[in-house]
């Protein structure tokens, strides 16, 4: 029997229950991929020679959306130019059928007024869609798309979660009764799980504290003033002056074992779930978490999403939804290096793929006009989306931080294009080998050959690489070598030695590896086809922090005049384009000296308050902060 997915398997002729002159054949396969296949039977008789029989293989799956709130649809209930009610109650598509049964997944109808509006009950223990699951939600998207494959989606997302709901029930990680009903998201992945997507740490990260700190800041730069906790929570160095300023400090590379993974994760990023200090290990946390999926759905496609930008490419020019210029800029760079740190968990996870969405809502950004969008109630489908307007929820101050956490979100048309990026993503799974190093990328295991052996060339310097190898059918056991005979184990592979093996090298040595591959198939198999994925390290370095100092400093009657300069150290220096200065009020100021280092400026303020952006040479940023109080 060929069961269309590349297996072979002999067949059991059993002389038919209800006409003893008919045979039945049977046979049994585990497929690890949904959708239809062919299944071809052959039947070889002495007598009356080869019989070819032909038909189909139909193959169901289980499909867990997973993440936080920008997979749960968060703010992908508004109206065309509305704006929001009571978070969760203001429109009718948060109510979703397919997520949890539970009250935090529906508003009942009889709490409902006739304008949408939400209606409390005379009791406490209704909470309305607390998780804010929306029909309009990318996953429904992709099940939409990939709807010939027979996946159904289990919808779990729920918007505030952090990594920590991933493996404990969210009333335990948040400490409320409004999270009731929503266990941990990872109890439903399982074999059958053909699919999963997320996106998680965002929250970790208090995006929506420090949005609503940049929004109600008095000051032109209130994001500015938080870039210290984030970049350091991602794992970054932050002291300035020193050659290791800009660069990643974290661990950078797990060798957690997949048990007790509760506590495996609270020690990396702590109890209280947020990551916004030195020592805590967002990165390793998702690791482990990619790793805990995989390790429940050996057969699943891991889908990890990142986070749009939220305002044009190097700011609009002006003031956009009470974010100013520069900290349009700030914000932009900030997602993309959360970014950075999600993709490399990915890679380095041997099991996950990166979905890159960061220019998913390009051109229709905030500022770009109100949205015009339309939704079809009964498919839920939208249309409307190719004509101007801005794809994300802009910033409403009254309702927005006091009423819903739906502000920065992108709306039905953003979740749209990002269904779209991530459905494409798992119809084209990434290239094996995109890094050269393996003289092959795929080994082949025939009928008539049991081994096969892949030489890997390991170029000087690394700091760490990942090899993982994939198969879609039979066993295999694999021996990896490096050039002093030394052999490892897989960090993490399937079971009984099928679908994948995923290695952790931390500073490999150079030279020639070898990956030998033995087919270990109990009983027929066709020819088994590996593919080797290969990922080394590529974090994003930061331009260094400088170090500001008072050179001078005069007293007028109005106004203070000080001289100040800004230095990086020796070894640094070369990843610093310019210096951009901005006086106590924010605004950009004239630079001198050969990179800007030094400028003379005057305050009417109390203080100064100087802000230095360092740009290095891949286009990333970082800002420094500065206060004096002048010595008049």
């Amino acid at each position: 029997m060929a069961w269309g997915d590349g297996s072979v398997t002999s067949a059991a002729l059993s002389s038919s229950a209800s006409d003893p002159s008919e045979l039945d054949v049977s046979g049994a396969h585990t497929y690890w991929t949904p959708g239809t296949l062919p299944v071809t039977i052959t039947v070889k008789d002495a007598q009356a020679g080869v019989s070819t029989f032909h038909g189909t293989a139909t193959v169901s799956s289980q499909y867990p959306a997973m993440g936080d709130s920008y997979s749960s649809g968060e703010g992908a209930d508004w109206p065309p130019g509305g704006s929001p009610a009571l978070a969760g109650c203001d429109w009718w598509l948060y109510q979703d059928p397919s997520g949890s049964p539970q009250d935090t997944d529906h508003i009942d109808g009889a709490y409902l007024n006739v304008s949408g509006g939400c209606v409390r009950p005379p009791f406490t223990t209704f909470h309305g869609n607390t998780c804010h699951r929306a029909d309009t939600a990318y996953s429904h998207v992709v099940q939409r798309l990939l709807s010939d494959l027979g996946m159904t989606l289990s919808f779990v997302a729920c918007s505030g979660d952090i990594v920590q709901d991933a493996f404990t029930a969210a009333g335990q990680v948040h400490n409320d009764q409004v999270h009731q009903g929503e266990g941990p998201q990872l109890n439903t992945v399982g074999p059958s799980t053909s699919l999963v997507t997320l996106t998680f740490g965002g929250n970790n990260l208090d995006f929506p504290g420090i949005a609503k700190n940049c929004v109600t800041s008095t000051d032109d730069y209130g994001c500015l003033n938080q870039d210290g906790e984030i970049v350091a929570g991602l794992g970054y160095n932050t002291k300035g002056g020193t050659p290791k300023d800009g660069t990643f400090t974290s661990s950078g590379f797990v060798q957690h074992p997949i048990s007790n993974l509760q506590k495996t994760v609270v020690s990396l990023i702590g109890s209280g779930g947020r990551c916004v200090s030195p020592g805590c290990d967002l990165h390793d946390a998702l690791v482990v978490l990619y790793r805990a999926i995989k390790a429940k759905a050996p057969g699943a496609r891991i889908l990890v999403l990142g986070y749009p930008h939220f305002f044009p490419a190097g700011g609009s020019g002006g003031t956009c939804e009470h974010f100013s210029s520069l900290d349009q800029k700030w914000a932009n760079d900030r997602v993309s290096l959360v970014d950075a740190v999600i993709s490399d968990a990915a890679a380095e996870s041997g099991v996950a793929q990166y979905v890159d969405t960061y220019d998913a809502l390009a051109g229709h950004e905030e500022c770009s006009g109100d949205p015009s969008f339309t939704i079809d109630p009964n498919t839920y489908a939208v249309t409307g989306c190719t004509a101007p307007g801005r794809w994300i929820n802009g910033i409403d101050l009254l309702a927005g931080f006091f009423g819903t956490p739906e502000n920065l979100h992108p709306n039905p048309c953003g979740h749209l294009t990002e269904g779209t990026i991530a459905a494409n993503a798992y119809q084209s799974p990434p290239l094996p080998d995109p890094s050269g190093i393996a003289s092959s990328d795929s080994f082949y295991l025939t009928p008539s050959q049991k081994s096969a052996t892949t030489t890997l060339s390991v170029p000087p310097g690394l700091t760490r690489l990942n090899i993982t190898a994939n198969w879609p059918t039979g066993s295999v056991a694999l021996t990896l070598t490096d050039p002093s005979g030394v052999s490892y184990q897989p960090v993490q592979q399937g079971p009984a030695g099928q679908l994948y093996a995923t290695w952790d090298l931390n500073r490999p040595t150079a030279g020639t590896w070898t990956l030998t591959e033995a087919d270990t198939t109990t009983g027929d198999t066709g020819t088994i086809t590996g593919a080797l994925t290969i990922n080394e390290a590529s974090m994003p370095q930061l331009p260094p922090a400088a170090q500001v100092s008072v050179v001078s400093n005069s007293c007028g009657f109005f106004t203070d005049t000080a001289t100040l300069f800004a230095s990086v150290s020796h070894a640094a220096d070369a990843r610093v384009a310019e210096y951009l200065w901005f006086d106590d009020n924010g605004k950009p100021q004239p630079t001198s000296g050969p990179k800007g280092d030094t400028i003379k400026m005057s305050s009417v303020q109390d203080q100064y308050r100087v802000i230095v952006e360092t740009i290095g040479t891949n286009g990333q940023h970082r800002f420094t902060t500065a206060t004096f109080n002048p010595p008049c």
